[in-house]
């Protein structure tokens, strides 16, 4: 399949893509139905005033990037997709798998998210993005669309996802070291706890550390929740949640988690040493959907302490082979979790 030949991907109803394609080719256009025996599917060449009046399509996607269905490939394009991207624009990525690849939908959202946001600056919203980053893996073609707004999926799973980050609590080990770095680090994990509006982020040193150090990382951490709150008044159509910060000590915080009512709440740990999540995916499901409140652990520069593992009721790595930076923490966690519900 010659990747250049197509600009629009059309849905339909199954068996109606026949139709479409006939349609289409009467009219002078190239069309594929069934592209690697999916149903549902057309791949057309073809101008937007050809599709207007065909009542058998349901959505027509423009194309703004084709390529081959391999991870690295898609994640090639970061850099033209954070073109797309304004400055202060937010966006989410939105992932639709059919057939079997070397990787998942969750593995793909993670990394692409976390490299748009590096490249472009901007910031993850799942609810109501600026842009939506749509990428459409077709067997052996992805076809990926930068659209306006938010994307509709399935009825309730927004409510899903809000409710599920209304629950949540971060719990962060602070980037310490150098001033800059310390600030600058803090307003980055600001901004992005922000962007999700989750329930409660609490700091969490596991050992002594400088107070200048901790000091100018949380003054950046406040100062990003704070840019990101007073962008979000402006622009929802809602009143949003302001995250409140805490400060505990690490240990001491998993000891009163571990302490709590497991019926209630769940403790996820993030780290390279743990169970892929796509291995643990229906269990963590099973899991959220029932507890009251959720705690994601987070580390930084140095890690979590191992010990801490044996207390945790999942401790998941996000995307074996990759050790995520820092300030990507917050972001990959909470997407990879939001895209599990989606995909339910």
């Amino acid at each position: 399949m010659k990747e250049e030949e197509w600009n629009y991907l059309i849905k339909t109803q199954k068996d109606m893509e026949g139709v479409v394609a006939s349609i289409l080719m009467e009219r002078g256009y190239k069309a594929k139905p069934r592209p690697y025996g999916f149903k549902g599917i057309v791949l057309a060449c073809a101008e937007e005033r050809g599709l207007r009046d065909i009542p058998e399509i349901e959505k027509a996607i423009k194309i703004d990037f084709l390529v081959r269905s391999e991870l690295e490939e898609i994640l090639s394009l970061g850099y033209e997709i954070s073109k797309r991207i304004k400055d202060g624009e937010t966006f989410a990525v939105r992932t639709k798998r059919r057939g079997k690849h070397d990787f998942t939908s969750i593995e793909l959202n993670t990394r692409l998210g976390s490299l748009i946001r590096e490249i472009s600056g901007a910031e993850v919203n799942l609810e109501n993005p600026d842009k939506t980053v749509l990428v459409e893996i077709i067997g052996e073609t992805s076809v990926i669309s930068i659209q306006e707004g938010h994307i509709g999926y399935k009825k309730n799973k927004g409510k899903m996802v809000r409710d599920l980050l209304s629950r949540t609590t971060v719990i962060q080990v602070p980037y310490l070291g150098p001033l800059d770095a310390s600030k600058t680090m803090g307003v980055r994990i600001g901004r992005s706890a922000q962007a999700f509006e989750i329930k409660n982020l609490i700091i969490s040193p596991w050992r002594e550390v400088r107070a200048e150090e901790l000091c100018t990382f949380i003054e950046g951490l406040l100062e990003g929740i704070r840019s990101r709150y007073e962008i979000q008044k402006r622009t929802y159509g809602r009143e949003p949640h302001r995250v409140s910060v805490t400060l505990r000590d690490l240990y001491q915080l998993i000891r009163e988690i571990w302490s709590m009512n497991k019926e209630k709440r769940l403790l996820i740990a993030t780290d390279p040493r743990g169970e892929p999540i796509q291995k643990v995916k229906d269990e963590i499901l099973r899991e959220i959907k029932g507890k009251k409140s959720l705690f994601i652990l987070i580390g930084s520069r140095e890690g979590i302490p191992p010990g801490i593992f044996r207390f945790c009721d999942f401790t998941i790595d996000l995307c074996p082979g990759i050790t995520f930076a820092t300030e990507h923490g917050i972001p990959s966690s909470l997407i990879a979790l939001t895209t599990l519900l989606e995909e339910c």
